[in-house]
């Protein structure tokens, strides 16, 4: 019974796991342009059993593990804000780009920004924690100083596609990272956006509780598995 406790356990971290994600999607319900993440799974190394009179082999299992939590790329509702420095993006699958303090390059749908004031002369274009907005090339954008103050204009901004943008690492703070699995991102030439506009959360709170109260089942059968392996193995202890 050893193997059934074992097992129930992979379980139990597994579904542990998958709440987690369900809770921070949940968390995010109110974000701008966040995009929820579901958990996938894979079933561990299977053995066969030693049956010398059978004539076909069985098979057991050691559990299962997490194989990746996955995006969601659901496109979110348009909340008009009327504020001349937040864009929202139409098409699933673009983003813009950020550059942060470490020169690591994030990617994001948040369409928030902000003028950051370097000195009285020069400012930049700026994410809510402060990431530079990047252009189609790559670079900082500088905004332009014109009669007397800084003018914002959304063609600046460089809008990213990816072959396969559910292929990009979470980075925390609703961002993204490059990857092997995503590839290499293209600028878009005729980016589809919206001025005025925020993206709102991809979260469906319904299928959120579905999916918590679905974690919480397989949690708790895997915890009665769990408990039933050590009722027998302690049965099994006091017949010697």
């Amino acid at each position: 019974m050893i193997r059934g406790f074992w097992t129930a356990r992979t379980g139990l971290n597994a579904q542990q796991q998958r709440l987690d994600t369900v809770a921070n999607n949940m968390a995010n319900v109110n974000t701008t342009a966040f995009k929820p993440m579901r958990t996938s799974f894979k079933d561990l190394i299977y053995q066969n059993i030693n049956r010398p009179d059978a004539q076909d082999t069985a098979m057991t299992g050691a559990g299962v593990k997490v194989n990746s939590n996955d995006i969601l790329m659901t496109q979110g509702p348009l909340t008009a804000t009327a504020r001349e420095m937040d864009m929202a993006l139409l098409v699933k699958g673009d983003f813009f780009a950020l550059e942060n303090t470490n020169g690591d390059i994030l990617y994001t749908r948040s369409g928030n920004f902000y003028m950051h004031l370097e000195d009285n002369t020069t400012a930049f274009l700026v994410d809510g924690d402060g990431n530079r907005v990047l252009d189609a090339d790559g670079n900082q954008i500088e905004l332009a100083f014109v009669d007397g103050r800084f003018v914002f204009n959304p063609a600046d901004v460089g809008v990213y596609r990816f072959p396969n943008a559910y292929g990009l690492e979470s980075a925390g703070s609703n961002t993204y990272l490059e990857s092997a699995n995503s590839g290499a991102p293209e600028p878009v030439m005729y980016p589809e956006y919206t001025v005025g506009y925020l993206e709102g959360s991809g979260v469906d709170i319904a299928q959120e509780m579905v999916n918590m109260i679905e974690a919480q089942r397989a949690f708790t059968l895997n915890a009665r598995v769990s408990q039933t392996a050590d009722e027998v193995e302690q049965e099994i202890n006091n017949l010697r």
